[in-house]
Formats: C-alpha cells, sequence, structure tokens
C-alpha cells in the first residue's frame, strides 16, 4: 500500500524536525550538500560531496527541504578541520571545512552548472585560479559592534541572524588587522562603544597602511578623543581614521556623512602599476592579489588594441577602465555613485592619464549617450551588481555591437541567466573563475 504523501500544512510527507538519513550526491551553488529521498530534495548546510549523514529538517517545503547535520556517518575526501575556533557559529566563511583544491573544483563546477541550466551553448568552464595561502587575504574587514551588560562585543553576524559571534583570531584578515581589532577590544572605556555601530578596517599594502572607520550613531562622545590617541600610539600603520555618522535603524551600514578625525580622508593603493584613491566606502576588490589575477585575465581576454575605443560599465573608482585605458585609444567608464566617480576622476589625474571619461549616472540610462553622439565602442567591458545586467542593458549592449564584451561576474546564477541573452549576438569564448573569496563563495 502507498504511503500518503502530502499534509495540509507542507505539501509532502516530510516534516519539520523530521531526522533522516542521506547521501550527498551534488553541491549547490551556495555551498549546501544536495540529497534526493524518493525525488524530494535536501539542501543540507555543512554535507560535502559523497557523504552520508543523519540530517534534521528545519524548513520544509512542497518540493525541498533545507536540513542540519545530526550525525555525519561516513566523510567525504574533501573535509578538513576548519581552523577557526568560531567556524560552526559565525557567518563570515562558508566553506572552510571543505580543503582549499575542492573549493577551487567546487567553484569551477558551480559555475559549469549554471551555465548548463541556462542552457548556454557550448561552452566549458576553466580551472578556477586559486591562491598559494588561502588565508589573511581581506583588505577590508566591517564589524558589528555591541555592549550587553557593560561587555563589548566585536565580530560578525551568525548567519541569518544579528547575533555577534565574537572571534579572538579571524584567519581571513590580516595578522594586523587582528592586533588592531584587539587593541580596539582592551579599550578600557567600554561606554564609548555604546555609540558604535560598525568597526572598519580598510589595509593596503608595500607598505601596509590603514584606515581605521567608526560607524556611530553620535558625532562626539567623552572618549573618543582618547580612543584615537592610544590606536595612533599603538599602530602607526593607522594613517586615517574616519567617523561615519549613521543614527538609523536600517540595514544600511554607511551614511554620506563622514568626518575625518585624524590623517586624511584616503589611502594609496598600488596595484598593476597603478596608483587608487581609496575612501571609506570605495567599492575595491577585497582581495588585492587575486584582483590583480582578475583584472589581467579579463585585459588578456579584452584583447584591446591601440585604435580600440572602450565601454566600462560599474567602473566603480575606475580601476580596470584606468587599465585599459594603458592599451586602448580611449575609454569611457559609467558609475551611478558621484562619490567613486569623484575618485575615478582623482584616480586618472594622480595616474596623469588624459584618454579616459568618467559618466556619473545610471547605466541603462547612460546608455543612450552613446547611441546619441554616435560613439563607436570596440571592447565592453561590465562588472556589475550580485544582481546581474538589466536586459534593457544587454539589449543595449546588443545595438552596440562591440566586437567583444568581457563579463566579469560575481553571481553564476546571473551570469548563466545573462549570458544565454547575448547568445542571439556573441559566441561565447572563455569562462575563466578567479577564486575571489578562499573559504567561502
Amino acid at each position: 500500500m502507498k504511503k500518503k504523501m502530502m499534509t495540509k500544512e507542507q505539501g509532502s510527507f516530510f516534516t519539520k524536525n523530521q531526522v533522516l538519513e542521506v547521501a550527498c550526491t551534488d553541491m549547490n551553488v551556495n555551498g549546501y550538500g544536495v540529497a534526493r529521498v524518493d525525488g524530494f530534495v535536501i539542501f543540507t548546510k555543512g554535507l560535502l560531496l559523497h557523504e552520508i549523514a543523519k540530517v534534521k529538517l528545519v524548513k520544509v517545503f512542497k518540493r525541498y527541504a533545507y536540513a542540519i547535520i545530526e550525525e555525519l556517518l561516513l566523510l567525504g575526501k574533501s573535509r578538513t578541520t576548519p581552523i577557526c575556533s568560531v567556524y560552526p557559529r559565525c557567518g563570515g566563511c562558508n566553506l572552510m571545512h571543505m580543503d582549499y583544491q575542492h573549493q577551487l573544483q567546487f567553484k569551477q563546477t558551480s559555475v559549469q552548472q549554471q551555465l548548463d541550466y541556462h542552457h548556454v551553448k557550448h561552452v566549458k568552464v576553466n580551472q578556477t585560479l586559486g591562491m598559494t595561502n588561502p588565508f589573511a587575504y581581506r583588505n577590508k574587514v566591517i564589524c558589528p559592534v555591541r555592549v550587553i551588560n557593560s561587555k563589548l562585543e566585536i565580530g560578525f553576524y551568525r548567519q541569518h541572524s544579528h547575533d555577534i559571534v565574537v572571534f579572538d583570531t579571524c584567519h581571513v584578515q590580516s595578522n594586523l588587522q587582528n592586533k588592531i581589532i584587539e587593541s580596539i577590544k582592551a579599550f578600557q572605556h567600554v561606554p564609548l562603544f555604546e555609540i558604535v555601530k560598525h568597526i572598519v578596517l580598510r589595509e593596503v599594502y608595500e607598505p601596509s597602511q590603514i584606515m581605521l572607520g567608526l560607524v556611530t550613531n553620535q558625532t562626539s562622545h567623552p572618549h573618543l578623543q582618547e580612543f584615537l590617541k592610544v590606536m595612533i600610539n599603538n599602530h602607526p600603520e593607522i594613517k586615517s581614521i574616519i567617523l561615519n555618522h549613521n543614527p538609523h535603524k536600517t540595514n544600511t551600514i554607511f551614511t554620506s556623512d563622514n568626518y575625518v578625525l585624524y590623517g586624511k580622508d584616503h589611502l594609496i593603493d598600488h596595484s598593476l602599476g597603478l596608483s587608487f584613491k581609496l575612501s571609506l566606502q570605495s567599492f575595491f576588490q577585497v582581495n588585492t592579489e587575486m584582483m590583480q589575477v582578475l583584472y589581467q585575465e579579463a585585459l588578456q581576454a579584452a584583447d584591446i588594441q591601440p585604435t580600440d575605443t572602450v565601454l566600462d560599465l560599474y567602473c566603480g573608482i575606475g580601476t580596470l577602465a584606468l587599465l585599459a585605458s594603458q592599451q586602448a585609444k580611449y575609454v569611457y567608464g559609467v558609475e551611478l555613485n558621484p562619490k567613486a566617480i569623484a575618485d575615478a576622476n582623482d584616480n586618472a589625474q594622480n595616474n596623469k592619464i588624459e584618454n579616459v571619461k568618467f559618466i556619473q549616472g545610471d547605466v541603462k540610462e547612460a546608455m543612450s549617450y552613446f547611441e546619441t553622439n554616435d560613439i563607436e565602442c570596440d571592447v565592453v567591458i561590465v562588472d556589475p551588481p550580485r544582481a546581474g545586467l538589466h536586459e534593457d542593458i544587454i539589449s543595449s549592449l546588443k545595438q552596440l555591437k562591440a566586437k567583444r564584451i568581457i563579463y566579469v561576474s560575481c553571481n553564476p546564477t546571473t551570469l548563466g541567466r545573462d549570458l544565454k541573452l547575448f547568445e542571439s549576438h556573441y559566441k561565447i569564448e572563455n569562462v575563466q573563475p578567479v577564486d575571489m573569496f578562499p573559504q567561502t563563495y
């Protein structure tokens, strides 16, 4: 006799808190192990390929469920012991239980799966380019701050929560960043941090210099000046301290209200032969070493000729546009953020680059500028946010008829969707993953 398959609540005979023994046969793009029971899909956090485990269903839907591991029965070859003591609780990293070579394979497979899912034709994804040492790579960190019962908490949010997980050492941050956070924790006047919402550290290298950002709900405090003096004396690498005033109770970290408390309002990064001005809120790849690999790969694929006009959409502070200008006849950069455009213009001036023009505005609206002015572009570089490209932008790019388009993506899902839309006008020649975020995705 066949079992009853449905319940009123879930539309499935599987129920919340049910414990099942499952075998992981795949991984999804978010790093969850995938198992199937009679066609029902179970996504389990922390479960790796070829592992067998008892799992508890924590969220059940009609055709699938999410689960947590109750007991590992068979370990996979890719499993390793995380070096972070708070890894099981912290939401900062997601793949530290997977050895690094398998992380690289997982990321290659994730991109391939998304392209296949969207039926992108005849594309074979290259092996992921990774780091020799996949730790201590972040050049920027943002830590939430809280004072509870006169005790200071600085750390990262627990996944899907606003609970703060306090760490002693974060292994994807530099030693210098960890030392500065330890100094902040040791500051004797804890009431100061009742006005602090986030601590921000930005680092540039050779030599190492630090910008310290304080996101606060007030612009002054009796102990603020003493704190500045302690931090500057203890850490001469700190060259800039910025207070960002954000009194609003929202999930948005920054406002535009910045005050320079010490030093300048920016740092200078030196990468790939150019210098880049970085302010507190500037978008800059958080992994400097792999950023250089990424941009070298992008420029090589672009094959820019001395007669080419290049268009860089979502150009940020102008990093790729300025690098492209060294090879091109002329470069246009488009970016919505006015502060980023100001930094981009400063970067062009500081590097004595004149064959580039930065346009501030919405990318979708800015595309009409090139149509109205009859500007032909030979190469287009796009580096959109995780949401990918709007269909109208893809249509405009098709009409622009550039010879080559370089798509820099941080989201395999929207990359696959967008590449499918380009297929009617372009042939996808090369897909090269670059690991910008070791230990996570």
